[in-house]
């Protein structure tokens, strides 16, 4: 391989990855729930914003997260069993308490089906 890339004059540096800023996230999801002249389904937008929001929490690709076109067809997505909502006491005043999602990534690149939390 390494041969072919001399041999061509191939370019083989790593290309720069594009992330999402939480700024461009609020954009978004401000579009999705007050600026939308035409408001999806109640429940395609909860789950458009889920997704973004895992997607950026996690620093998974979304295609981790929902079908994508390498995958097309498989039907591999996350799942409602893959997500967990856990609510967690406050250690200083025990009246005080913090939802947080525990999310199984059973679908990221090089994990060979084994789950990472």
């Amino acid at each position: 391989m390494k041969q072919w890339i001399l041999e061509l004059e191939l370019d083989d540096s790593e290309k720069e990855k594009r992330a999402m800023y939480v700024q461009d996230l609020y954009a978004v999801l401000h579009c999705l729930w007050a600026n939308d002249p035409n408001p999806v389904h109640g429940r395609f937008r909860v789950q458009i914003a889920l997704i973004l929001l895992i997607s950026g929490a996690t620093t998974t690709r979304p295609g981790a997260l929902v079908e994508s076109g390498s995958c097309r067809g498989s039907n591999k997505a996350l799942k409602y069993e893959h997500v967990r909502l856990v609510k967690v006491r406050n250690l200083r005043d025990s009246r005080q308490t913090s939802l947080g999602l525990l999310v199984s990534l059973v679908h990221i690149k090089k994990t060979e089906g084994k789950s990472r939390r």
